[in-house]
């Protein structure tokens, strides 16, 4: 009996109070969220110049952890009339807010002072999918949220839109680069844009395969040389053959140094110092033979561009002889000291 007349006397005393649940529904009777409450991200706006703070910089794209937004930049026409100190700006904008976690991150990694977390949160939909704000909205969102705080930007002298005096004005931009039909670039999609530059890389690749297939063509039969050509040819070749000869009596009047040895019976130091040598033989063999290769047969300016050509791809030959048998030769001698 006690225990009922003390609860009675409770509810009593609770039934006088003033109620203290906020009926949410009923916007009159809500109760209002504090400054500092995160609610759906959304984007400034610059009311002195008239445009986003954003430019597109996609540096909280990249930080975003669910991946829910998108963006693109564009040149700022404005920069270029003088009345912007921002070159970029956003083109396009878009939020899947569905996906949103309301971490703030894109607001920390911000630099320009572009993006705050408003105090939105009441944006549910019946889709799944249909809560994606785009540029426009993202901006209504902000403006609401700006006048409503009075928002300032952190940083007003670095992140203001408002042209420095005497600031350098940006040059005017380059006309757009058409494609195969003409149609300058910054009117076509994303997609014709990477259709346009995957022909033009084909284009550069195939261009690129026929100077090689030139380049490595073979040389000119000798039938059809002119007598200039004939004499060059044959220049080359005793010019080469004068080389290997040159090559051979170096390496036999090489005087040794020590006996000649096996291989696996030589120090570490001693094998380094062989190949210093026979590296220092073929070296001068090499250039006795570019000395001699090079010596003109007629004047270059009375040869025609086929004439040079001819030349050319015989020294080539020639180098590429001369330097075979000299290897070969070192080899033999290599190989007969060993024996001995």
């Amino acid at each position: 009996m006690v225990g009922f007349l003390k609860g009675l006397i409770l509810t009593l005393r609770t039934a006088l109070r003033r109620p203290v649940t906020a009926q949410y529904p009923e916007p009159e009777k809500r109760q209002p969220v504090q400054d500092r409450f995160m609610g759906f991200p959304a984007l400034t706006w610059d009311y002195e110049v008239v445009e986003p703070y954003c430019t597109g910089c996609m540096v909280c794209i990249r930080e975003c952890p669910t991946q829910c937004m998108s963006a693109e930049m564009t040149d700022n026409p404005k920069a270029a009339e003088g009345t912007s100190s921002r070159r970029k700006i956003i083109e396009t904008f878009e939020i899947n807010l569905g996906r949103c976690i309301l971490c703030g991150i894109c607001v920390d990694v911000c630099n320009f002072d572009a993006i705050e977390m408003s105090h939105e949160h009441e944006l549910s939909k019946y889709e799944r999918n249909g809560n994606r704000a785009d540029l426009d909205r993202l901006l209504e969102l902000g403006r609401e949220y700006q006048d409503k705080v009075s928002w300032k930007p952190t940083q007003p002298e670095k992140n203001s839109g408002v042209p420095k005096p005497g600031a350098k004005r940006p040059a005017a931009a380059k006309p757009a680069v058409a494609d195969a039909e003409g149609k300058p670039s910054s009117e076509m999609t994303k997609e014709e844009r990477l259709a346009a530059a995957r022909a033009r890389a084909a284009a550069k690749k195939r261009a690129q395969a026929s100077d090689d297939a030139v380049a490595e063509d073979p040389p000119v039969a000798k039938g059809d040389m002119s007598p200039e050509d004939r004499v060059a040819a044959a220049r080359a070749r005793a010019a080469a053959k004068k080389q290997a000869q040159a090559a051979d009596d170096a390496v036999a009047e090489a005087p040794p140094d020590a006996p000649a040895k096996a291989k696996s019976d030589m120090s570490p130091e001693e094998r380094v110092a062989a190949a210093r040598a026979r590296a220092a033989v073929k070296k001068q063999a090499q250039a006795s033979g570019d000395v001699a290769a090079e010596a003109p047969p007629v004047a270059k300016g009375d040869m025609t561009p086929e004439d040079r050509v001819a030349a050319a791809r015989a020294r080539a030959a020639a180098k590429k002889q001369a330097s075979s048998e000299f290897d070969a030769k070192a080899e033999e001698n290599t190989r007969e000291g060993v024996t001995d």
